[in-house]
């Protein structure tokens, strides 16, 4: 199987973690939907049956505002990181590489080698854009479809996927965002 090589790019490190956030079923999103909730019951709730709120627009300003904040806050954090990341982490410096064989899954960075044998994949995920090899319930390496050449090469890395993970190896439809 060929080694596969490509550029770190922080947007599609950004939409591959929102991807992998929503396969895993992250909590972040409940935590800050539940935050919004508590915000609205102690604002509003709490007040009205008390009598106290007033129903004028101007007290819905500094709900609205906050609320938009917490839910600008995870996609905002996951851009920032994602930004940053090259220049805390130096394996990211430079070309990326993958590598498939029958052994297992390779990934490589400047002076970093990770290797995972098929037993150590708890799965492998192809969306539209990337395949993602989880190797624990959250975390996910990726390597992108831009990086593999040709339709043959593509067929082949879904091959061996096919042979060496089975049931553990899964196909998004046409709606796998990243």
């Amino acid at each position: 199987m060929p080694t596969f090589s490509f550029s770190y790019d922080p947007r599609e490190f950004y939409q591959v973690n929102r991807v992998t956030q929503r396969l895993t079923g992250s909590r972040q999103r409940w935590f800050i939907l539940a935050m919004c909730a508590a915000l609205v019951v102690v604002y509003i709730g709490l007040p009205t049956l008390s009598g106290t709120f007033n129903w004028s627009l101007v007290n819905f300003i500094p709900l609205a505002v906050t609320l938009v904040l917490l839910l600008a806050v995870g996609p905002l954090a996951t851009w920032y990181a994602a930004k940053t990341l090259p220049r805390r982490s130096p394996s990211l410096q430079g070309p990326q590489e993958r590598v498939l064989s029958s052994d297992g899954f390779q990934v490589r960075g400047r002076g970093a080698v990770t290797s995972f044998e098929w037993s150590a994949i708890q799965r492998a995920v192809e969306t539209k854009r990337t395949f993602l090899f989880f190797f624990n319930q959250k975390q996910a390496h990726y390597l992108p479809k831009r990086a593999i050449p040709t339709s043959a090469d593509l067929e082949q890395v879904r091959t061996l996927l096919r042979e060496r993970l089975g049931a553990r190896f899964e196909q998004m439809g046409a709606n796998g965002a990243a």
